[in-house]
């Protein structure tokens, strides 16, 4: 095994938390420097991943068009 690089960045997260029925849950966004978005993730408000796809995509759509409008 061999080491060819270590690379260091900023990234910057933006978290939403949102209830849903009986249930929170956070939404987060990862900007890397230039302010794109490079991951987002779903999670409990204990942090814990959630990989419901459906729910996912509900959340993210909710987020996009009323949650930040921007």
């Amino acid at each position: 095994m061999k080491l060819l690089a270590i690379d260091i960045g900023k990234v910057t997260t933006k978290s939403y938390t949102i209830q849903k029925d009986d249930q929170t849950f956070r939404y987060v966004d990862y900007f890397n420097e230039d302010g794109k978005i490079i991951d987002s993730r779903l999670e409990t408000v204990e942090g814990y991943a959630v990989e419901i796809p459906a729910l996912f995509e509900e959340i993210q759509e909710f987020i996009d068009n009323e949650a930040d409008p921007e």
